[in-house]
C-alpha cells in the first residue's frame, strides 16, 4: 500500500513539474509560469492515454489509478494557485 502512494506521488510530481517546464518555452514576455500554470490543468489527454492504455493492456490497474488521481489532483487544487498568481499580476 505505501509503495502505491509513493508511485501516485511520484507521478503526480513529475505530471505538475514537466507541465510547469512546458510553460518556460514561451516568449519572455508573456506570464511563463501562468501558461505552466494552465498546463497543469489540461488533464484530458492523461485520462484518454489512461483509458486506452487500461483498455489495450499496457496500464494496470494501479498506473490507471495513479494517473486518474493525478488528474484529479492537480484539477481540484491548482485552479486555486492559478487565480492567486492572476491576482498578482493582473
Amino acid at each position: 500500500m505505501i509503495k502505491k502512494i509513493i508511485f501516485m506521488l511520484i507521478i503526480l510530481f513529475i505530471a505538475v513539474l514537466g507541465k510547469l517546464m512546458n510553460g518556460w518555452g514561451a516568449s519572455r514576455n508573456l506570464p511563463r509560469l501562468i501558461i505552466g500554470m494552465e498546463m497543469v490543468l489540461c488533464d484530458e489527454i492523461a485520462l484518454t492515454i489512461a483509458t486506452t492504455g487500461k483498455k489495450s493492456g499496457i496500464f494496470n490497474s494501479s498506473i490507471f489509478s495513479a494517473i486518474v488521481i493525478m488528474a484529479i489532483a492537480t484539477s481540484l487544487n491548482w485552479s486555486s494557485l492559478l487565480n492567486s498568481q492572476f491576482k498578482e499580476i493582473y
